[in-house]
C-alpha cells in the first residue's frame, strides 16, 4: 500500500467549512411479472453528516417496502421481512431523508457507485409522486481515476478502498447491529471522502471550488441509473406457445405466387404485434428475396401503432436492409422515415428484442445501416472526387443539403460523419476539419452524437470551454439508446473536465511562478549608472 497521503494545512483548508451527507442503502430485488418490470425496493438508509472533516450526526432507518425480502438480498444485507414489520413506510422515511437534506441545505449527497443509491432513491420518490430533491452527488467510485491516482483502479469497490487507506473498522456493534450495514457503508463512504480530499490536496488542488470541478459531481436527476434490473428493465414479452410452430417452422418454396407472399408477409406481421424474438431468423432466411418481399413487410409499418412493434419490424428488416442497393437504400428510407421517427417508442412493459436485450433499439440506429448501404460506391472511397461530387461537395444538389430538404437530416450527419472518419484514416487531418465546419454550420453536430463530439474535442483545443459545455449539455438532453450519447457523456465527465480542471490548475501556478518573480532584486543585480545597455549587469570571472 502506498503511503498515505498527509492530512496536514492543505487538506484543512479543503475541509474547513464544508458540509456533505454520506449515503448509503439497502434493498431488496422484485421480480418482473407479465405486467409490471422488475425493480428494487428500497429497505433501510442510512446518513453520516460530515462537517469539517469530522463525522456528526448519524441516521439510519428501515423502511416497509410492502413486499417480502428475496433470500439473496437478506443473505447480503443481513435484513429479513420480519425485521420490517414495524418498520415505517417508504413515505414516512423519505420524509425523514428530506427534513434532514433541509437541515444541511447546501451540503452535497457523497455515494458510492451513485448510480444505484440515487436511481433507486429517485424511483421511490417517484413511486410516491414526488420528486427526489436535486443536491449534488459525489461519487467516491469515480473521484479516484478524476485525480489520477495510479493506485486506485478506474472503478473500485467501496471494500477495495477501504483496505486501501486503512480505514478502521467502521461496523455498527450493540443492539440491532446486524441490521445497520447501510450506516457501517455510509461511515466507509464519509472516511474514504476525506481520504480522496487528502489526495486531492496533496496534488495541488487548493481549493474547495477547484476540488468540486475535478471531483465533478452531477446533480441527483442527472445522476443515471445502474443498477441491476435497470440494465434490463424491459420485460419479456409474452409469446404464445403455439406461435413458433404456427409460423417460423416453414419457408417459403421459389418460384412463389402473390398470395404465399403475402401469406409470408401476415406471419411477420404476426411477429411484430407478439414482439417476437425470432422475427430475424425468420426474414434472414428469406432475406435473399428483398426485392420481392422487402415492400410487403414495410407496408406492416401502418400497423405498427403499439410501441415495441416499430423496434420489432426494423429489427426484422435489418437482412433485407443489408443487401439494399444505394439508390434504393435512398429511396426506401425518404418513403419511410416519417413513419419511423413518429412510431410509438418502447417503454419497460412493451419493448422490442433489442431493448430487451439491452442492445440499441432499432427505432434509433436503422438510420446508420441505410446510410452506409445508401453511399457505398463499392472500391470508390467516400474521398474520392466522384463521392465528394455526389456527396458533400459544397454547391447545389449534393446530398449534404437536399437530404436534410427532405427530412432526413439524420441520415445526412451520420454520412458526413462517415466522410470524417475517411479522412481521419487517412490522415488528412485539415480536410477533416473542412468538412466539420460544414456539418457545424449545417447544424450537424447537434442531432448526431458522434459529430458533437468530434466538434467538442476540436473546440476543446481551441478553449472554446463554454461552448464545449453548452453544446454537449444540448446534444445530451436528446439521448437516445444510440450508445455513441453514452461515449459523448463518458467523454464530457472522465476526458474533458479533469483536463479542463488540470490545465486550469496549470495556468494559476503559471501565474503564481510570475508572480513569485516580481521581487527587488538586490543591488549586484542593478545595473551600473555608467552602463546604458538593455540587460541587466552580470559579474563575469576575469581570464
Amino acid at each position: 500500500m502506498k503511503q498515505l497521503p498527509h492530512k496536514g494545512s492543505a487538506y484543512n483548508e479543503l475541509v474547513g467549512g464544508q458540509d456533505f451527507i454520506a449515503l448509503d442503502i439497502e434493498t431488496t430485488g422484485v421480480r418482473a411479472t407479465d405486467t409490471t418490470p422488475g425493480c428494487l425496493r428500497l429497505i433501510a438508509i442510512a446518513l453520516v453528516c460530515v462537517r469539517n472533516g469530522t463525522r456528526r450526526n448519524e441516521f439510519h432507518w428501515l423502511v416497509n417496502p410492502g413486499v417480502p425480502v428475496d433470500a439473496a438480498s437478506s443473505a447480503y444485507n443481513g435484513i429479513t421481512t420480519d425485521d420490517l414489520n414495524e418498520a415505517e413506510t417508504v413515505t414516512q422515511v423519505l420524509a425523514r431523508l428530506n427534513r434532514v437534506l433541509n437541515t444541511y441545505p447546501v451540503a452535497p449527497i457523497v455515494c458510492h457507485n451513485s448510480g444505484f443509491d440515487i436511481g433507486v432513491l429517485r424511483e421511490e420518490y417517484e413511486r410516491i409522486d414526488q420528486t427526489m430533491p436535486d443536491r449534488l452527488v459525489f461519487d467516491t467510485m469515480r473521484i479516484g481515476a478524476r485525480l489520477e491516482i495510479d493506485e486506485i483502479p478506474r472503478q473500485p469497490k467501496l471494500t477495495a478502498l477501504v483496505e486501501h487507506y486503512g480505514i478502521a473498522d467502521n461496523t455498527v456493534t450493540g443492539e440491532g447491529a446486524r441490521l445497520q450495514k447501510a450506516l457501517k457503508d455510509a461511515r466507509d463512504t464519509a472516511d474514504v471522502l476525506l481520504w480522496l480530499v487528502a489526495e486531492a490536496a496533496e496534488s495541488e488542488v487548493g481549493t474547495w471550488t477547484r476540488f468540486v470541478t475535478v471531483a465533478a459531481p452531477e446533480a441527483a436527476q442527472d445522476v443515471r441509473a445502474s443498477y441491476p434490473g435497470r440494465s434490463t428493465r424491459s420485460l419479456v414479452p409474452s409469446v404464445p406457445g403455439d406461435h413458433y410452430a404456427a409460423v417460423h417452422t416453414h419457408r417459403l418454396i421459389y418460384p412463389t405466387n402473390e398470395d404465399e407472399a403475402n401469406d409470408w408477409a401476415d406471419e411477420v406481421g404476426a411477429c411484430v404485434k407478439l414482439r417476437c424474438a425470432f422475427i430475424g431468423e425468420k426474414v434472414t432466411l428469406e432475406a435473399e428475396h428483398e426485392t420481392e418481399l422487402l415492400p410487403l413487410t414495410t407496408a406492416l409499418f401502418a400497423t405498427c401503432d403499439q410501441p415495441g412493434m416499430v423496434g420489432t419490424l426494423l429489427g426484422g428488416l435489418r437482412p433485407m436492409l443489408t443487401m439494399l442497393d444505394k439508390a434504393t437504400a435512398r429511396e426506401w428510407w425518404k418513403a419511410n422515415h416519417s413513419a419511423i421517427n413518429n412510431a410509438p417508442r418502447c417503454t419497460p412493459e412493451s419493448a422490442c428484442p433489442s431493448c430487451v436485450d439491452d442492445h440499441p433499439c432499432p427505432q434509433d440506429v436503422t438510420y446508420q445501416l441505410v446510410t452506409e448501404r445508401a453511399v457505398e460506391y463499392g472500391a470508390v472511397k467516400l474521398t474520392s472526387r466522384q463521392s465528394r461530387n455526389d456527396l458533400f461537395k459544397p454547391g447545389h444538389y449534393r446530398k449534404m443539403d437536399t437530404w436534410p430538404r427532405a427530412g432526413m437530416t439524420d441520415m445526412a450527419a451520420y454520412m458526413m460523419w462517415l466522410v470524417i472518419g475517411e479522412y481521419t484514416h487517412q490522415g488528412n487531418t485539415n480536410r477533416a476539419r473542412e468538412v466539420l465546419a460544414q456539418c457545424v454550420t449545417r447544424g450537424f453536430h447537434l442531432i448526431e452524437p458522434r459529430l458533437a463530439r468530434a466538434v467538442a474535442e476540436y473546440w476543446a483545443e481551441q478553449r472554446r470551454y463554454d461552448e464545449v459545455e453548452t453544446m454537449v449539455a444540448a446534444v445530451l438532453e436528446t439521448t437516445t439508446s444510440d450508445p455513441a450519447y453514452l461515449a459523448l457523456d463518458m467523454w464530457l465527465h472522465q476526458s474533458f473536465r479533469p483536463s479542463l480542471a488540470a490545465s486550469q490548475h496549470g495556468r494559476k501556478r503559471e501565474r503564481i511562478n510570475q508572480t513569485e518573480l516580481k521581487r527587488k532584486p538586490s543591488p549586484m543585480e542593478l545595473r551600473p549608472p555608467d552602463r546604458s545597455h538593455a540587460y541587466r549587469y552580470r559579474v563575469y570571472k576575469s581570464g
